[in-house]
C-alpha cells in the first residue's frame, strides 16, 4: 500500500511545472501550443524548464530577443532564456555562457567553470576546487593565479607550489630553504620525514626505514617494520608475526593463528572446524556459538531466530528503505536498514527506539498524503 501511495505522490509532483505533459526530473515536454524553454538556474529549486504559452513567447522575443517573460508596459524582460540575463541599463538579454546567477554582472559560474574579472565564465581544465566561482586549487603541477586560473608552476618537480616556492616535490625530492626541489641525499629514499627532514619516512620496494631514519634493504620477508635487523616487529596484511619474528601467511578467511601456526579464530562468515575455517551454512549469518551448531549474531538488518537457526529480515520497505523495523530493532543508518536495541539499554531508552519507527512511517504517511491532495487539486483547478 505505502509503495502504490508513493507513486502516487511522484505522479502528482510530475504536474507542478504547468502544461508539462512529460515529466522525469524536470520537464521533457509541453502541451500543444505551449513550448519548452530551459531557464537559468534557480538557486532554490532544480527545475529549470518550464513550459510558456509559444504565442506570447514569440511575441516577447519580438520585442526582445531571448525575452520568454516581458513585463506589462513591454519595456522590460523579467525572465530571460538560459544564460541570458536582463541588463536594465542596456535593456537587452545579455548572453553570458555558464553563468548561473547574475546581478548587474555574473557572480557565480557553474560547477567546474571560474569566474573572470571581466564576468565571463571559463572552463577550468586544472582546477581541483573551485569556491564562489574562482578557482582556489588546481591539480598537481599548477597553481591558481590571481586571476583564478591554473597556470604551469615554474619550478622543476614540483607538485604544490606557485612562482615563489614550492611545498611539495615529486618522490626522491624535497623542499629546500630556497624553495626549489632538490634531490634528496639518502639512499633508496622516496620520501623525507616532515618533522625531521634528515630522516626518510618511506622507502623503495624491499627497503626499509631503521631507527637512524636511513634505509635498509628487507631480510625478512612480508616484513613492514623491523625490530632490529633480523627481527620484525609488523608484517603485511594476511601475515602475522611468530615468535622468532618472522611474517607467516595467514591461510585463507582465517584471522589469527596460534603460537604453533594454527588457526584459531576465523573471519566473518567462517567457523573453526579442526584448525580449517569452514563456510557458515546459515544465509546472513555472521558468527556460530563455541559448539558451531547454531547462529549468534546475523547481517545487520537481519533478525535472529529464537532457535538460532534462522536470519531473517527485520526490515519491512523496498527501494533499500525501511518502513518498519521488527521488535527489538531501531532504523539506522537514515532508514535503510534496521539495527539491534543494545540489550544494555534501559527500557525506555529501548522504547523509545522502537517508536521511532512508527513515528517515522506515520509522518510519512502524513506528508505524502498532503503532497497527493495538494498537487492533485491544483492539477483539477
Amino acid at each position: 500500500m505505502i509503495k502504490h501511495l508513493i507513486i502516487l505522490c511522484l505522479i502528482a509532483l510530475s504536474f507542478q511545472i504547468e502544461h508539462c505533459q512529460i515529466y522525469n526530473t524536470v520537464c521533457k515536454s509541453c502541451a500543444a501550443n505551449f513550448e519548452l524553454v530551459e531557464l537559468n538556474y534557480d538557486l532554490l529549486s532544480d527545475l529549470v524548464a518550464y513550459c510558456f504559452n509559444s504565442e506570447k513567447l514569440s511575441e516577447a522575443n519580438d520585442i526582445i530577443p531571448n525575452c520568454v517573460s516581458i513585463s506589462e508596459d513591454k519595456q522590460s524582460c523579467e525572465e530571460c532564456r538560459k544564460y541570458y540575463f536582463w541588463d536594465s541599463n542596456q535593456k537587452e538579454c545579455i548572453n553570458i555562457p555558464h553563468c548561473s546567477l547574475y546581478d548587474h554582472n555574473c557572480i557565480l559560474c557553474e560547477s567546474e567553470y571560474a569566474l573572470k574579472d571581466d564576468g565571463s565564465c571559463v572552463k577550468n581544465f586544472y582546477c581541483d576546487r573551485i569556491e564562489n566561482g574562482t578557482c582556489v586549487e588546481c591539480i598537481f603541477y599548477y597553481y591558481p593565479n590571481d586571476e583564478g586560473e591554473c597556470v604551469r608552476i615554474p619550478k622543476s618537480h614540483c607538485l604544490v607550489g606557485n612562482t615563489e616556492n614550492c611545498t611539495f616535490c615529486e618522490n626522491y625530492y624535497y623542499p629546500n630553504s630556497n624553495g626549489e626541489c632538490e634531490k634528496i641525499p639518502l639512499l633508496n629514499c622516496v620520501n623525507l620525514d616532515l618533522e625531521d627532514p634528515t630522516k626518510c619516512s618511506l622507502c623503495e620496494e624491499n627497503y626499509y626505514v631503521d631507527k637512524e631514519g636511513k634505509c635498509q634493504k628487507h631480510t625478512i620477508d612480508n616484513c613492514i617494520e623491523y625490530e632490529s635487523k633480523n627481527k620484525c616487529k609488523n608484517c603485511r596484511y594476511y601475515y602475522q608475526l611468530n615468535e622468532d619474528g618472522n611474517c607467516q601467511l595467514i591461510p585463507g578467511n582465517c584471522s589469527t593463528l596460534d603460537k604453533e601456526g594454527k588457526c584459531k579464530a576465523c573471519n566473518k562468515y567462517y567457523y573453526l572446524d579442526d584448525g580449517q575455517c569452514k563456510k557458515i551454512t546459515i544465509d546472513n549469518c555472521a558468527y556460530l556459538n563455541g559448539n558451531n551448531t547454531k547462529c549468534i549474531y546475523c547481517d545487520s538488518g537481519y533478525e535472529l531466530s529464537e532457535d538460532g537457526t534462522q536470519c531473517t529480515k527485520a526490515c519491512e520497505g523496498f527501494d533499500d528503505i525501511c518502513f518498519y523495523c521488527s521488535p527489538n530493532y531501531y532504523p539506522f543508518n537514515n532508514g535503510t536498514s534496521c539495527h539491534i536495541i543494545d540489550p544494555d539499554l534501559s527500557p525506555d531508552e529501548s522504547n523509545s527506539k522502537d517508536q521511532y519507527t512508527y513515528i517515522g512511517l506515520i509522518f510519512f504517511i502524513i506528508i505524502a498524503l498532503f503532497l497527493l491532495f495538494y498537487f492533485n487539486k491544483n492539477c483539477l483547478n
